[in-house]
């Protein structure tokens, strides 16, 4: 069996897929192998770590909180402007039956799914565009929106980040407290709404326009301190001290995920890409996506359909968010991830199926399953946990984040056309079937994960157990030096799925 372990630590060398040789250069590594190459090994103690997390959880998680109450806002007030008069100004319908004044909103959905097209592409000078295009009617609406859409691809950003500060035990917990920053913001947004909403002068006929000239304000100054102060990794963040530097890296060796490295390794993409576990997220992420886009579109109309006005409309839609502030931080538990994230989707589905088979006059049933659709949120801060984790080797991880964020785009463009205008009195039974199936789907691919990666430990334990092979990799690697050569958890044997 000792060649069982000499083949281990082959895999382990030979990791470079242009040379096939140890790794040597600094280019072939992560930037913090080359960091702890150039740093004396330090000892320090558990009261300084807790201090130094304190410092940085102070710094990055503020930041990315904010970031996300800013993006989270405008969720939120494209639906709660709907209800004031922006369909209606802006000509986001088209009218399906001229006797009953039936409306088809179909042109409302494709505004709302633009903004993913500009998520899938980047980021963009929205306010020089804002200031040249005339925002009138549906097609300034839709440039406007596509381009909107750059300023929101922030997130995959935000999961890359996370493996770079936290160790895998920290992370769902600080993933749980940024997210919930997209909730925050909804309360903020509609709060904000609501005020926007009782102002008289120029837009009293048009209160939704209030609404986005104050929240693109703060949006728009929040960005010019986000670039100056927020720091981009632990060996240049310049908040901290120099030792505070050299702790921030080592603590993250147990990791196995490295942090970053410069270096692209086509072989990391084709492994993302044939990557089991991958796909399996893509499942979930999508209806996830899904859900945020169809409810953050039509969740106002929907509950005003219930039978309240506007304004009691805005005042009802704030719970829900309050709802998913709480889900997102008490989900964030470092063990069972993978059984906490099937038990949030669950209320979700049994929500949508009350939405869809309850009567309309059952009002305080229908607002108690809106309230209970989002729920689910609990389970994306476990599954973006399992992303941030769970993928080695730094062009690896960039690859399944654009894998996933792009399925991820794709549920938030089809999500707003779930919901047909024409079942808007019958409350969009076709909509609630579609999220309640997207769900149960959900459920299964979760199942299938847990099993894939109980099933990987298993091997790779039994593989290290051999005769010989424990000593083969430690000739070749420690665990801790295997930490920053950028190799994929296929490619580390001392990896181990946390789930």
């Amino acid at each position: 069996m000792a060649d069982l372990g000499d083949k281990i630590a082959a895999s382990v060398v030979e990791h470079d897929e242009e040379t096939q040789q140890p790794v040597k250069t600094s280019k072939q590594v992560d930037e913090a192998h080359r960091f702890i190459q150039e740093h004396s090994e330090i000892e320090w103690t558990a009261e300084e770590e807790r201090k130094l997390l304190w410092k940085i959880d102070l710094r990055v998680i503020i930041m990315l909180v904010i970031a996300n109450i800013l993006t989270g806002c405008d969720s939120g007030t494209y639906g709660i402007a709907a209800i004031f008069g922006m369909i209606r100004d802006l000509k986001l319908y088209t009218i399906e039956n001229p006797e009953t004044g039936q409306l088809d909103l179909t042109r409302y959905s494709w505004s709302n799914s633009i903004l993913t097209f500009g998520l899938l592409l980047g980021q963009y000078p929205l306010l020089l565009l804002a200031q040249k295009v005339p925002i009138g009617n549906f097609v300034g609406t839709m440039v406007l929106r596509f381009f909107y859409g750059f300023a929101g691809a922030g997130l995959p950003a935000c999961v890359l980040l996370s493996p770079m500060w936290w160790t895998t035990e920290e992370q769902p917990l600080r993933i749980g407290l940024w997210m919930t920053g997209s909730s925050i913001g909804a309360i903020v947004g509609q709060s904000l709404d609501y005020a926007a909403a009782s102002i008289k002068g120029e837009f009293h006929n048009s209160p939704w326009k209030w609404m986005y000239l104050l929240l693109g304000s703060l949006t728009v100054a929040y960005s010019v301190i986000f670039g100056l102060f927020f720091p981009d990794n632990p060996m240049k963040a310049r908040f901290l001290t120099e030792r505070e530097r050299n702790i921030a890296v080592r603590r993250l060796q147990k990791n196995q995920t490295g942090i970053q490295t410069r270096k692209f390794k086509p072989k990391q993409v084709w492994e993302a890409l044939t990557d089991p576990q991958i796909w399996l997220l893509c499942v979930s992420t999508f209806a996830f996506a899904f859900a945020t886009a169809a409810l953050g579109s039509f969740g106002a109309i929907v509950l005003e359909g219930f039978g309240f006005s506007e304004f009691r409309t805005v005042q009802l839609y704030m719970p829900a968010s309050g709802i998913a502030i709480i889900a997102m931080p008490a989900s964030g538990f470092r063990n069972a991830r993978i059984i906490i994230a099937i038990a949030f989707v669950f209320p979700s589905i049994i929500a949508y199926a009350l939405l869809w088979k309850l009567p309309r006059s059952n009002q305080g049933g229908l607002l108690a399953s809106l309230y209970l659709t989002v729920l689910f949120y609990g389970s994306l801060i476990q599954t973006l946990g399992l992303l941030a984790s769970n993928i080695a080797g730094y062009t690896k991880k960039t690859t399944a984040n654009s894998m996933i964020f792009t399925v991820s785009s794709i549920g938030g463009i089809t999500g707003p056309f779930a919901f047909k205008g024409s079942q808007a009195a019958e409350g969009f039974p076709t909509g609630m079937i579609i999220l309640m199936v997207t769900m149960a789907a959900t459920e299964v691919s979760l199942i299938a994960l847990l099993l894939y990666y109980k099933h990987f430990n298993h091997r790779r334990d039994l593989a290290q157990a051999a005769p010989g092979a424990a000593e083969a990799l430690r000739s070749a690697f420690t665990k801790e030096q295997a930490a920053f050569l950028d190799l994929t958890e296929h490619q580390n044997p001392y990896f181990r799925y946390s789930y």
